[in-house]
Protein backbone atom coordinates (compact mmCIF):
# COMPACT_ATOMS: atom_id res chain seq x y z
CA UNK A 1 0.00 0.00 0.00
CA UNK A 2 2.87 2.28 0.99
CA UNK A 3 4.37 2.07 -2.33
CA UNK A 4 1.80 2.75 -4.71
CA UNK A 5 0.54 5.40 -2.33
CA UNK A 6 3.46 7.28 -3.09
CA UNK A 7 3.69 7.00 -7.00
CA UNK A 8 1.30 8.07 -9.88
CA UNK A 9 -0.86 4.94 -10.03
CA UNK A 10 -4.23 4.36 -9.87
CA UNK A 11 -4.13 2.03 -6.66
CA UNK A 12 -4.10 5.32 -3.99
CA UNK A 13 -7.10 6.81 -4.99
CA UNK A 14 -9.24 3.43 -5.28
CA UNK A 15 -7.96 2.87 -2.12
CA UNK A 16 -9.54 6.29 -0.91
CA UNK A 17 -12.44 6.27 -2.91
CA UNK A 18 -13.14 2.11 -2.09
CA UNK A 19 -13.05 3.02 1.41
CA UNK A 20 -15.41 6.09 1.60
CA UNK A 21 -17.74 4.02 -0.16
CA UNK A 22 -17.22 1.48 2.55
CA UNK A 23 -17.17 3.90 5.63
CA UNK A 24 -21.09 5.54 3.88
CA UNK A 25 -22.41 1.76 3.67
CA UNK A 26 -21.45 1.36 7.40
CA UNK A 27 -22.89 4.17 8.77
CA UNK A 28 -26.25 3.80 6.93
CA UNK A 29 -26.23 0.12 8.16
CA UNK A 30 -26.23 1.73 11.60
CA UNK A 31 -28.02 4.59 11.48
CA UNK A 32 -29.75 4.56 8.78
CA UNK A 33 -29.61 8.25 7.72
CA UNK A 34 -30.07 9.13 4.01
CA UNK A 35 -27.73 11.66 3.63
CA UNK A 36 -25.08 8.59 4.05
CA UNK A 37 -26.56 6.46 1.00
CA UNK A 38 -26.73 9.04 -1.09
CA UNK A 39 -23.20 10.30 -0.36
CA UNK A 40 -22.39 6.47 -1.08
CA UNK A 41 -23.89 6.45 -4.43
CA UNK A 42 -22.32 9.58 -5.39
CA UNK A 43 -19.14 8.34 -4.53
CA UNK A 44 -19.17 4.65 -6.37
CA UNK A 45 -20.13 6.68 -9.64
CA UNK A 46 -16.71 8.45 -8.94
CA UNK A 47 -14.62 5.24 -7.75
CA UNK A 48 -15.84 3.43 -10.94
CA UNK A 49 -14.52 6.58 -12.54
CA UNK A 50 -11.04 5.86 -11.45
CA UNK A 51 -10.40 2.21 -11.58
CA UNK A 52 -12.99 -0.75 -12.86
CA UNK A 53 -12.30 -3.32 -10.11
CA UNK A 54 -14.04 -0.60 -7.25
CA UNK A 55 -17.42 -2.40 -9.33
CA UNK A 56 -16.63 -5.42 -7.31
CA UNK A 57 -17.34 -3.62 -4.11
CA UNK A 58 -20.29 -1.38 -5.56
CA UNK A 59 -21.85 -4.37 -6.26
CA UNK A 60 -22.54 -6.26 -3.20
CA UNK A 61 -22.61 -3.21 -0.74
CA UNK A 62 -25.73 -1.28 -3.26
CA UNK A 63 -27.79 -4.65 -3.01
CA UNK A 64 -26.93 -4.25 0.88
CA UNK A 65 -28.25 -0.90 1.02
CA UNK A 66 -31.07 -1.35 -1.26
CA UNK A 67 -32.14 -4.40 0.94
CA UNK A 68 -31.90 -2.36 4.20
CA UNK A 69 -34.49 0.25 2.42
CA UNK A 70 -37.19 -2.16 1.41
CA UNK A 71 -36.79 -3.68 5.08
CA UNK A 72 -36.91 -0.36 6.92
CA UNK A 73 -40.09 0.76 4.06
CA UNK A 74 -42.20 -2.38 4.87
CA UNK A 75 -41.77 -2.22 8.49
CA UNK A 76 -42.33 1.30 8.93
CA UNK A 77 -45.64 0.60 6.79
CA UNK A 78 -46.70 -2.38 8.68
CA UNK A 79 -46.28 -0.53 11.69
CA UNK A 80 -48.61 2.30 10.38
CA UNK A 81 -51.20 -0.44 9.27
CA UNK A 82 -51.42 -2.60 11.97
CA UNK A 83 -53.28 0.03 14.25
CA UNK A 84 -56.06 -0.39 11.95
CA UNK A 85 -59.32 -1.27 14.03
CA UNK A 86 -60.98 -4.06 11.93
CA UNK A 87 -59.58 -6.30 9.33
CA UNK A 88 -61.42 -4.39 6.38
CA UNK A 89 -59.65 -1.33 7.26
CA UNK A 90 -56.20 -3.21 7.85
CA UNK A 91 -56.77 -4.61 4.25
CA UNK A 92 -57.19 -1.64 2.71
CA UNK A 93 -54.43 0.15 5.13
CA UNK A 94 -51.59 -2.74 4.03
CA UNK A 95 -52.59 -2.36 0.02
CA UNK A 96 -52.01 1.16 0.63
CA UNK A 97 -49.26 0.62 2.61
CA UNK A 98 -47.48 -1.13 -0.30
CA UNK A 99 -48.10 0.50 -3.15
CA UNK A 100 -46.14 3.74 -0.47
CA UNK A 101 -43.79 1.23 0.03
CA UNK A 102 -42.34 0.64 -3.87
CA UNK A 103 -43.39 4.34 -4.69
CA UNK A 104 -40.98 5.70 -2.14
CA UNK A 105 -38.34 2.87 -3.14
CA UNK A 106 -38.91 3.56 -6.57
CA UNK A 107 -38.45 7.30 -5.86
CA UNK A 108 -35.20 6.89 -3.60
CA UNK A 109 -33.87 4.55 -6.38
CA UNK A 110 -34.19 7.05 -8.99
CA UNK A 111 -32.19 9.88 -7.33
CA UNK A 112 -29.68 7.28 -6.38
CA UNK A 113 -29.08 6.40 -9.36
CA UNK A 114 -29.08 10.35 -10.76
CA UNK A 115 -26.20 10.70 -8.02
CA UNK A 116 -24.67 7.71 -9.37
CA UNK A 117 -24.63 9.28 -12.83
CA UNK A 118 -23.58 12.52 -11.44
CA UNK A 119 -20.26 10.56 -10.09
CA UNK A 120 -19.32 9.52 -13.76
CA UNK A 121 -19.17 13.01 -15.01
CA UNK A 122 -15.04 12.32 -15.05
CA UNK A 123 -15.40 10.72 -18.11
CA UNK A 124 -17.19 13.51 -19.80
CA UNK A 125 -13.81 15.14 -19.89
CA UNK A 126 -12.16 12.89 -21.71
CA UNK A 127 -14.14 13.61 -25.16
CA UNK A 128 -14.21 17.23 -23.87
CA UNK A 129 -9.98 17.29 -23.89
CA UNK A 130 -9.81 15.48 -26.55
CA UNK A 131 -11.66 17.75 -29.09
CA UNK A 132 -10.12 20.95 -27.72
CA UNK A 133 -6.68 20.50 -26.86
CA UNK A 134 -5.69 17.05 -29.04
CA UNK A 135 -2.37 15.61 -27.00
CA UNK A 136 0.09 13.43 -29.35
CA UNK A 137 0.27 9.73 -27.71
CA UNK A 138 -3.19 9.70 -26.17
CA UNK A 139 -4.70 6.90 -25.13
CA UNK A 140 -7.27 5.70 -27.02
CA UNK A 141 -9.70 7.86 -29.82
CA UNK A 142 -12.54 9.10 -27.61
CA UNK A 143 -13.32 11.80 -30.19
CA UNK A 144 -16.16 9.51 -31.53
CA UNK A 145 -18.88 7.35 -29.43
CA UNK A 146 -17.61 3.98 -30.68
CA UNK A 147 -13.59 4.85 -29.37
CA UNK A 148 -15.26 6.30 -26.20
CA UNK A 149 -17.18 3.33 -25.35
CA UNK A 150 -14.26 1.08 -26.75
CA UNK A 151 -11.52 3.22 -24.42
CA UNK A 152 -14.19 3.23 -21.45
CA UNK A 153 -14.66 -0.76 -21.54
CA UNK A 154 -10.72 -0.91 -21.58
CA UNK A 155 -10.72 -3.37 -24.71
CA UNK A 156 -6.72 -2.96 -25.77
CA UNK A 157 -6.61 -4.97 -22.24
CA UNK A 158 -9.62 -7.31 -22.39
CA UNK A 159 -12.55 -6.46 -20.93
CA UNK A 160 -13.32 -8.05 -17.48
CA UNK A 161 -9.60 -9.56 -17.71
CA UNK A 162 -6.32 -8.30 -16.76
CA UNK A 163 -5.19 -8.97 -20.01
CA UNK A 164 -5.92 -9.33 -23.61
CA UNK A 165 -3.51 -12.46 -23.75
CA UNK A 166 -4.18 -16.13 -22.99
CA UNK A 167 -2.17 -18.90 -21.11
CA UNK A 168 -3.63 -22.30 -21.03
CA UNK A 169 -1.55 -22.64 -18.50
CA UNK A 170 -2.69 -20.40 -16.20
CA UNK A 171 -3.45 -20.85 -12.29
CA UNK A 172 -7.42 -21.60 -12.24
CA UNK A 173 -9.34 -20.27 -8.92
CA UNK A 174 -8.70 -22.32 -6.11
CA UNK A 175 -4.98 -21.50 -7.01
CA UNK A 176 -5.58 -18.20 -6.68
CA UNK A 177 -7.51 -17.90 -4.06
CA UNK A 178 -4.45 -19.85 -2.37
CA UNK A 179 -1.74 -17.42 -3.80
CA UNK A 180 -4.26 -14.57 -1.59
CA UNK A 181 -4.59 -16.18 1.64
CA UNK A 182 -0.91 -17.38 1.71
CA UNK A 183 -0.05 -13.51 0.86
CA UNK A 184 -2.26 -12.35 3.27
CA UNK A 185 -1.02 -14.58 6.36
CA UNK A 186 2.64 -14.92 5.67
CA UNK A 187 3.83 -11.51 4.10
CA UNK A 188 1.12 -9.18 5.83
CA UNK A 189 0.79 -8.76 9.68
CA UNK A 190 3.21 -8.86 12.46
CA UNK A 191 3.70 -12.69 12.80
CA UNK A 192 2.18 -15.41 10.66
CA UNK A 193 -1.26 -15.77 10.59
CA UNK A 194 -1.66 -12.58 12.75
CA UNK A 195 -3.67 -10.74 10.03
CA UNK A 196 -6.53 -13.15 8.92
CA UNK A 197 -6.80 -14.27 12.64
CA UNK A 198 -7.70 -11.11 13.72
CA UNK A 199 -10.06 -10.59 10.66
CA UNK A 200 -12.19 -13.40 12.02
CA UNK A 201 -11.99 -12.49 15.52
CA UNK A 202 -13.45 -8.83 14.18
CA UNK A 203 -16.10 -10.48 11.77
CA UNK A 204 -17.17 -12.84 15.11
CA UNK A 205 -17.56 -9.98 17.29
CA UNK A 206 -19.65 -7.97 15.63
CA UNK A 207 -21.76 -11.10 14.16
CA UNK A 208 -22.30 -11.79 17.63
CA UNK A 209 -23.74 -8.11 18.44
CA UNK A 210 -20.97 -6.08 17.90
CA UNK A 211 -19.87 -5.16 21.39
CA UNK A 212 -17.93 -2.22 22.37
CA UNK A 213 -17.99 -1.71 18.83
CA UNK A 214 -21.75 -1.32 18.43
CA UNK A 215 -21.88 0.82 21.19
CA UNK A 216 -19.52 3.36 19.14
CA UNK A 217 -22.15 3.04 16.48
CA UNK A 218 -25.28 3.42 18.28
CA UNK A 219 -27.85 6.08 16.24
CA UNK A 220 -27.77 9.57 17.65
CA UNK A 221 -30.51 10.90 20.47
CA UNK A 222 -33.17 10.62 19.65
CA UNK A 223 -36.02 13.58 20.58
CA UNK A 224 -37.41 11.77 23.50
CA UNK A 225 -33.53 11.57 25.11
CA UNK A 226 -33.03 15.26 24.09
CA UNK A 227 -36.42 16.49 25.69
CA UNK A 228 -35.40 14.73 28.73
CA UNK A 229 -32.04 16.61 28.21
CA UNK A 230 -33.72 19.96 28.01
CA UNK A 231 -36.08 19.17 31.15
CA UNK A 232 -32.77 18.79 33.32
CA UNK A 233 -31.11 21.98 31.94
CA UNK A 234 -32.37 24.76 34.17
CA UNK A 235 -33.48 28.19 32.06
CA UNK A 236 -31.24 31.21 32.87
CA UNK A 237 -33.54 34.49 31.67
CA UNK A 238 -31.68 36.79 30.12
CA UNK A 239 -32.18 40.66 31.23
CA UNK A 240 -32.25 41.74 27.38
CA UNK A 241 -34.96 39.30 26.36
CA UNK A 242 -36.61 36.02 26.59
CA UNK A 243 -34.68 32.90 28.54
CA UNK A 244 -32.32 31.21 26.04
CA UNK A 245 -32.40 27.78 24.96
CA UNK A 246 -29.63 25.40 25.88
CA UNK A 247 -28.19 22.16 24.02
CA UNK A 248 -28.47 21.93 20.04
CA UNK A 249 -29.85 24.29 17.72
CA UNK A 250 -33.23 23.14 16.36
CA UNK A 251 -33.72 21.37 13.28
CA UNK A 252 -33.91 23.30 10.30
CA UNK A 253 -37.19 24.13 8.52
CA UNK A 254 -36.84 21.46 5.73
CA UNK A 255 -37.88 18.77 7.96
CA UNK A 256 -40.09 15.89 6.90
CA UNK A 257 -44.04 15.87 8.15
CA UNK A 258 -43.17 12.37 9.36
CA UNK A 259 -40.17 13.97 11.52
CA UNK A 260 -41.97 16.69 12.80
CA UNK A 261 -44.70 14.39 14.02
CA UNK A 262 -42.31 12.48 15.90
CA UNK A 263 -40.90 15.38 17.83
CA UNK A 264 -43.78 16.17 18.79
CA UNK A 265 -44.85 13.15 20.08
CA UNK A 266 -42.08 12.15 21.50
CA UNK A 267 -42.14 15.78 22.95
CA UNK A 268 -45.39 15.48 24.44
CA UNK A 269 -44.76 11.82 25.86
CA UNK A 270 -41.57 13.74 27.35
CA UNK A 271 -43.90 16.34 29.35
CA UNK A 272 -46.41 13.67 30.43
CA UNK A 273 -44.12 11.78 31.84
CA UNK A 274 -42.49 14.67 34.32
CA UNK A 275 -45.94 15.66 35.06
CA UNK A 276 -46.61 12.53 36.53
CA UNK A 277 -42.95 12.16 38.07
CA UNK A 278 -43.90 15.59 39.68
CA UNK A 279 -47.22 14.22 40.75
CA UNK A 280 -45.95 11.28 42.64
CA UNK A 281 -43.23 13.60 44.85
CA UNK A 282 -44.27 13.64 48.26
CA UNK A 283 -45.36 16.95 49.53
CA UNK A 284 -43.77 16.49 52.88
CA UNK A 285 -40.13 16.70 51.71
CA UNK A 286 -40.97 20.16 50.70
CA UNK A 287 -43.19 21.44 53.81
CA UNK A 288 -40.08 19.46 56.05
CA UNK A 289 -37.73 22.17 54.44
CA UNK A 290 -38.67 25.46 53.40
CA UNK A 291 -35.24 25.84 51.71
CA UNK A 292 -36.16 22.89 49.81
CA UNK A 293 -39.73 24.25 48.89
CA UNK A 294 -38.11 27.14 47.32
CA UNK A 295 -35.60 25.46 45.66
CA UNK A 296 -38.55 22.99 43.98
CA UNK A 297 -40.88 25.34 43.02
CA UNK A 298 -37.82 27.49 41.34
CA UNK A 299 -37.21 24.05 39.56
CA UNK A 300 -40.67 23.12 38.43
CA UNK A 301 -40.57 26.87 37.06
CA UNK A 302 -38.10 26.40 34.96
CA UNK A 303 -39.04 22.98 33.38
CA UNK A 304 -42.25 25.13 32.95
CA UNK A 305 -39.98 27.84 31.31
CA UNK A 306 -38.38 24.92 29.22
CA UNK A 307 -41.13 23.32 27.90
CA UNK A 308 -42.36 26.58 26.62
CA UNK A 309 -39.95 28.55 25.29
CA UNK A 310 -37.28 25.35 24.22
CA UNK A 311 -39.62 22.27 22.89
CA UNK A 312 -37.64 19.50 22.72
CA UNK A 313 -34.46 20.46 19.94
CA UNK A 314 -32.34 18.22 17.87
CA UNK A 315 -28.93 19.26 16.02
CA UNK A 316 -30.22 18.69 12.43
CA UNK A 317 -32.49 16.18 10.81
CA UNK A 318 -29.88 13.48 11.28
CA UNK A 319 -29.96 13.36 14.66
CA UNK A 320 -33.75 12.10 14.32
CA UNK A 321 -33.59 8.33 13.97
CA UNK A 322 -35.83 7.21 11.01
CA UNK A 323 -38.08 4.19 11.14
CA UNK A 324 -36.09 0.72 10.98
CA UNK A 325 -33.13 2.59 12.91
CA UNK A 326 -33.69 1.36 16.33
CA UNK A 327 -33.55 -2.37 14.81
CA UNK A 328 -30.28 -1.54 13.90
CA UNK A 329 -29.20 0.08 16.68
CA UNK A 330 -26.70 -2.64 17.54
CA UNK A 331 -25.42 -2.81 14.62
CA UNK A 332 -22.99 -5.22 14.29
CA UNK A 333 -24.61 -8.14 12.72
CA UNK A 334 -25.73 -6.16 9.80
CA UNK A 335 -22.02 -4.82 9.20
CA UNK A 336 -20.82 -8.58 9.86
CA UNK A 337 -22.48 -9.96 6.73
CA UNK A 338 -22.22 -7.23 4.20
CA UNK A 339 -18.36 -6.85 4.69
CA UNK A 340 -18.05 -10.02 4.49
CA UNK A 341 -20.28 -10.63 1.95
CA UNK A 342 -18.43 -8.14 -0.28
CA UNK A 343 -14.93 -9.46 0.71
CA UNK A 344 -16.17 -12.73 -0.73
CA UNK A 345 -17.75 -11.63 -3.86
CA UNK A 346 -14.34 -9.66 -4.84
CA UNK A 347 -12.48 -12.33 -3.82
CA UNK A 348 -14.43 -14.97 -5.81
CA UNK A 349 -15.27 -12.78 -9.18
CA UNK A 350 -11.58 -11.63 -9.51
CA UNK A 351 -9.87 -14.37 -9.32
CA UNK A 352 -12.13 -16.36 -11.72
CA UNK A 353 -11.48 -13.44 -13.94
CA UNK A 354 -8.23 -12.55 -13.29
CA UNK A 355 -5.70 -14.85 -16.50
CA UNK A 356 -2.12 -13.21 -15.50
CA UNK A 357 -0.14 -16.18 -14.67
CA UNK A 358 1.30 -16.28 -11.27
CA UNK A 359 4.22 -18.16 -12.11
CA UNK A 360 6.22 -15.25 -13.49
CA UNK A 361 7.31 -13.14 -10.83
CA UNK A 362 6.91 -9.64 -12.42
CA UNK A 363 3.39 -10.51 -13.46
CA UNK A 364 2.45 -12.08 -9.82
CA UNK A 365 3.55 -8.47 -8.96
CA UNK A 366 1.19 -7.05 -11.14
CA UNK A 367 -1.72 -9.31 -9.98
CA UNK A 368 -1.04 -8.85 -6.11
CA UNK A 369 -1.41 -4.76 -6.68
CA UNK A 370 -5.46 -5.92 -7.03
CA UNK A 371 -5.04 -7.49 -3.45
CA UNK A 372 -5.09 -4.29 -1.73
CA UNK A 373 -8.78 -3.88 -1.85
CA UNK A 374 -10.08 -7.23 -0.12
CA UNK A 375 -6.88 -6.32 1.69
CA UNK A 376 -9.06 -2.98 2.93
CA UNK A 377 -12.24 -4.93 4.61
CA UNK A 378 -9.21 -7.25 6.32
CA UNK A 379 -7.84 -5.02 7.93
CA UNK A 380 -10.51 -3.40 8.93
CA UNK A 381 -12.33 -6.68 10.44
CA UNK A 382 -8.84 -6.58 12.32
CA UNK A 383 -8.95 -3.56 14.08
CA UNK A 384 -12.16 -4.75 15.13
CA UNK A 385 -10.66 -8.00 16.41
CA UNK A 386 -8.02 -6.25 18.17
CA UNK A 387 -10.33 -4.15 20.02
CA UNK A 388 -12.96 -6.92 21.33
CA UNK A 389 -9.70 -8.70 22.35
CA UNK A 390 -8.85 -5.48 24.05
CA UNK A 391 -11.87 -5.07 26.24
CA UNK A 392 -12.25 -8.99 26.51
CA UNK A 393 -8.58 -8.63 28.54
CA UNK A 394 -9.99 -5.59 29.96
CA UNK A 395 -12.78 -7.30 31.40
CA UNK A 396 -10.88 -9.93 32.51
CA UNK A 397 -8.33 -7.67 34.80
CA UNK A 398 -11.30 -5.56 36.14
CA UNK A 399 -13.64 -8.60 36.94
CA UNK A 400 -10.75 -10.59 39.20
CA UNK A 401 -9.28 -7.79 40.89
CA UNK A 402 -12.94 -6.72 41.92
CA UNK A 403 -13.22 -10.17 42.97
CA UNK A 404 -10.01 -10.21 45.15
CA UNK A 405 -11.05 -6.80 46.57
CA UNK A 406 -14.38 -7.98 47.81
CA UNK A 407 -12.69 -11.42 49.53
CA UNK A 408 -10.42 -9.20 51.17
Amino acid sequence: VWQYSTTAEVFAPNNLLVALVVRRAVRFATHRRPRDLRWGALQCGIALTNQHTALLFEVPLIAWMLLLVVLDERRKHSDSSSSASDKQDNDEMAKRGRRRVWSSIARETMLLGALFALGLAPYAYLPWRAATAPQPGSWGDVTTLRGFVHHVLRRDYGTLRLYSGTDADAEGLPERLRAYVVEIATRQGPWVGALPGLALVGFAALLLGGGHHSSKMEPPQTSVESSSRVSRTAIIPDAAGPPTCPGPPRPSPSTSKARRRARVHAYNEAKKGRREEAAKRPPQDAAADPAAAVVLDSRATTTTKADEVCPPSVANDDDVVPPGAAAAAAGGPHVAVGLFTTLVFYLIVFHALANLPLRDPLLYGVHARFWMQPTLLVCLAAGVGVEAIGLGLAKIIVGSSSSSSSAA
